[in-house]
């Protein structure tokens, strides 16, 4: 019984150095709850977990090579390799090996682009105002970039300008402006070496496997 008892007073003791505080001098004091570490003395409180990285794709991405004056081809694993995903990572530039390499994104602004949507096997991009007041020649290696860019997917091949909705005319490679639809052989003066060519075949691939819709009168 006295064993008992002896239990019961130390560990009233010890809860009382706990939840009040025993300095040197021997004696309790009552702590200030302005130094317990913040969230300590909250009820139910549930730890948080770390957020969780979804799965992520490896993408070809174009940028522009100032010293050969044409897009290179840069891989990169992005969390989407949607239409809108990729022109974010065009939006969102270069890394800073990327730049001090020599490569640089005409596409830095993130309110050139109002909306993206594919259909048939195009990509519609549909631009603001805010594009067109790039200049000409950083205008034309963003469309570039673009074009490079999206018809990198298997069922993409070609891209389509807008503005508010409706056909806007741009630069081609060759100087000459389009309001039609875009590929990558209209850049082949900035493309990497083989790569035009190359997207052309995979894109007529493509296309002769795709299954012939009926039309109707």
């Amino acid at each position: 019984m006295r064993s008992r008892a002896w239990g019961s007073i130390l560990l009233a003791i010890a809860w009382a150095g706990v939840s009040c505080g025993v300095r040197e001098d021997g004696r309790v004091h009552r702590a200030n709850p302005d130094d317990v570490p913040f969230g300590l003395l909250e009820e139910g409180r549930e730890p948080v977990a770390a957020p969780v990285p979804g799965p992520r794709s490896m993408v070809e991405l174009y940028f522009f090579d100032e010293g050969e004056g044409q897009l290179a081809p840069v891989e990169r694993l992005v969390a989407s390799s949607s239409v809108p995903g990729l022109l974010a990572e065009l939006e969102r530039g270069t890394t800073d090996a990327e730049s001090a390499s020599g490569l640089q994104s005409a596409l830095t602004d993130a309110e050139a682009i109002a909306s993206v949507g594919v259909e048939g096997g195009v990509a519609i991009v549909d631009l603001t105002e805010s594009f067109r007041e790039l200049g000409g020649g950083d205008q034309l290696v963003a469309i570039a970039q673009m074009v490079f860019t999206l018809t990198g997917r298997s069922d993409i091949d070609e891209v389509s300008l807008t503005l508010a909705g409706e056909p806007v005319e741009v630069p081609r490679g060759d100087g000459s402006l389009t309001s039609g639809t875009l590929r990558r052989v209209d850049y082949e003066s900035l493309a990497p070496p083989g790569s035009a060519s190359r997207a052309n075949r995979v894109a007529a691939a493509t296309r002769a496997a795709r299954p012939v819709r009926p039309s109707f009168a």
